[in-house]
C-alpha cells in the first residue's frame, strides 16, 4: 500500500463537476484584466423579516431598468438561511446553524438574469431558531446612468407562503397576503453586529461556470493545462420544504437531497463530458461523451492526466456504472457492471479506483434505500471488494495528501440529529477509520432534525 504520494505529480487536468466552479487557470495578472465596479452598499442597507412568529420570510421586489447591465451583483447574508432568485432562476442559498452563516456575507453575480425592462428579486428567508433576518444590497452597473441600487427595507413585499420561483417572476399575482418588510435595524445592530464582506465563503452556487482569479501558488504548483466539466445540466432542483432543507437532484426515479437522500445518483448530473483544452476565455468544450437522454456525473482524473473517470448511465440504462474516458477522445471502457449503482470513482495513487456502490447489499433501515459503501478496484475492474460498511450511505471519496480516503458519511437516528453526515477518512485498506468533521452539539429536533450536513470534500496539497 502506498501511504503517501508528492504533489509535483499533480494531474495535468482537474475535472469539475457539472457546472461547479471553473477557475480562470494564469497567474494574479488575470485580476487585473478589467477594473472591478464598486460593491453594492450593504452597510446602508436593514435586516428585514416578517411575521417574528414564523420561521419563514418570503421577500420580492420588482425593478425596472433601461439598458442591459454592464454588472450586477447581490451581498447577502441570513439567520440562519437563504435562497436568492432572480428573475425565476435560483441563483444561490446558504443554511447553517450559528455565526458560520450569517457571520459571512456571500456575494452572487446576477447580471446573466437580468434583462431591460421589468425585473423581480425573491428571497426567502429560513430560520432554525432564535434569531431571525435578512439583510441585502444589489447594485446594477449600466453604462451612461447611475447605477442602480436596492437595500433591504420596508420597500420589499414579505408574506410567510409561496414559492421563491414564482414570486421572483415580475408581474407576479397571488392571493397570498403581501406586507411592507419589518424592520429590524440597520447593520450593526445585535445580535448579529458589523459585518464586513470578505469573500463568499459559504454559499451554495447554482447556475454557469464562474471565473476566478487565482493567487500565485507555491514554486511546487504546476498550473493544470485543461479543464474537464459535465454540460447541460439535467438535475431537478426541488424546493426547500418547510421542514427540512437541502437541495433535490433528481433524474426520473433516482434523487438524493442533502443531508437526506434516497436512491444513489452523483451530486451533480448531465448529458455531456467535455474538456476545455486549451484553457482561455475564447475556449470551445471539446465534447468527449454525448450521453443523449442518458446521464453522466462524477467526473475525475487520472495521476498521468490521460484518462478521465465517470459515472454514467448511457441511454436506455437502469443503473449507474464507472467508466474510463480517454482525454483525447475515443470509446469509454466500461468498468463496472451488474444490478448496483456505482457512482463517485477516483483513482488511488497506486492506480487502483476506490468508488462508491449499492453492491454491499443491505439497506437503509428508515426508507429502505439501498445502503452505499466504498469498494476498491484493479485498474481494469477486476478485484472489486468493500473498505467501509455502513447501514446507511458512504459517498463522494477523495484522495487526501497522505494517500487516505476521505469521504462523506451519512448516519440516520444518531445522537445529535435525525440525519446528519460528517467527513470521514480511512486508509486504502480499510483500516484506521477516523472521523475529521462532524457536528459536536446537542440534540435538535423539530426542523432542525436534518441541520448538521457537511459534504464534498476538496483535500488540499499540504494536506
Amino acid at each position: 500500500m502506498q501511504d503517501s504520494f508528492s504533489w509535483n505529480t499533480l494531474k495535468r487536468i482537474v475535472a469539475a463537476s457539472a457546472l461547479a466552479i471553473v477557475g480562470l487557470l494564469g497567474s494574479q495578472r488575470a485580476a487585473a484584466e478589467t477594473a472591478e465596479p464598486p460593491l453594492p452598499a450593504i452597510q446602508r442597507a436593514s435586516w428585514i423579516w416578517g411575521d417574528m412568529r414564523s420561521d419563514l420570510a418570503e421577500f420580492r421586489i420588482e425593478f425596472e431598468i433601461d439598458a442591459a447591465p454592464t454588472a450586477a451583483r447581490v451581498l447577502i447574508t441570513a439567520d440562519n438561511g437563504y435562497e436568492l432568485h432572480v428573475n425565476g432562476a435560483l441563483v444561490g442559498y446558504d443554511i447553517g446553524p450559528g455565526s458560520d452563516v450569517w457571520g459571512s456575507i456571500e456575494r452572487w453575480d446576477v447580471q446573466e438574469h437580468l434583462t431591460p425592462g421589468r425585473n423581480a428579486l425573491g428571497i426567502r428567508g429560513i430560520c432554525l431558531g432564535g434569531s431571525r433576518g435578512v439583510i441585502a444590497a444589489v447594485r446594477i452597473d449600466r453604462d451612461g446612468t447611475e447605477p442602480l441600487e436596492l437595500l433591504t427595507d420596508e420597500n420589499w413585499r414579505v408574506t410567510t407562503e409561496g414559492e421563491p420561483a414564482e414570486y421572483s417572476v415580475p408581474g407576479y399575482e397571488s392571493a397570498a397576503q403581501w406586507s411592507p418588510s419589518t424592520v429590524l435595524g440597520p447593520m450593526g445592530m445585535e445580535p448579529w453586529g458589523n459585518l464586513v464582506y470578505e469573500g463568499s465563503r459559504g454559499g451554495r452556487r447554482i447556475g454557469l461556470p464562474t471565473r476566478l482569479a487565482l493567487s500565485q501558488p507555491g514554486g511546487d504548483f504546476v498550473w493544470p493545462e485543461a479543464v474537464a466539466f459535465v454540460a447541460d445540466d439535467c438535475s431537478v432542483y426541488e424546493p426547500l420544504n418547510r421542514d427540512a432543507w437541502g437541495i433535490c437532484f433528481r433524474i426520473e426515479d433516482w434523487t438524493r437531497a442533502y443531508t437526506m437522500f434516497d436512491l444513489p445518483c452523483p451530486s451533480k448530473i448531465g448529458r455531456r463530458l467535455c474538456v476545455l483544452d486549451p484553457l482561455g476565455p475564447d475556449a470551445a468544450p471539446r465534447v468527449l461523451i454525448d450521453a443523449g437522454q442518458g446521464v453522466i456525473g462524477s467526473p475525475s482524473v487520472s495521476y498521468d492526466g490521460q484518462s478521465l473517470y465517470v459515472a454514467m448511465a448511457p441511454e436506455g440504462a437502469s443503473f449507474f456504472h464507472i467508466y474510463r474516458v480517454p482525454v483525447d477522445g475515443g470509446t469509454p471502457q466500461q468498468l463496472t457492471s451488474g444490478p448496483f449503482h456505482d457512482i463517485d470513482p477516483v483513482e488511488l495513487p497506486d492506480g487502483r479506483i476506490v468508488f462508491t456502490s449499492t453492491r454491499i447489499g443491505t439497506f437503509e433501515e428508515y426508507h429502505g434505500a439501498p445502503s452505499r459503501a466504498l469498494f476498491i478496484m484493479q485498474p481494469d475492474g477486476t478485484g472489486i471488494r468493500s473498505i467501509t460498511h455502513t447501514p446507511i450511505f458512504d459517498n463522494e471519496p477523495a484522495v487526501l495528501a497522505d494517500g487516505r480516503i476521505a469521504f462523506v458519511r451519512s448516519d440516520n437516528f444518531f445522537g445529535r440529529a435525525k440525519v446528519e453526515t460528517k467527513i470521514h477518512a480511512i486508509r486504502p485498506d480499510g483500516t484506521a477509520g477516523q472521523t475529521l468533521f462532524g457536528a459536536d452539539v446537542g440534540a435538535v429536533y423539530g426542523v432542525r432534525l436534518r441541520m448538521l450536513g457537511y459534504g464534498s470534500p476538496a483535500p488540499l496539497p499540504d494536506g
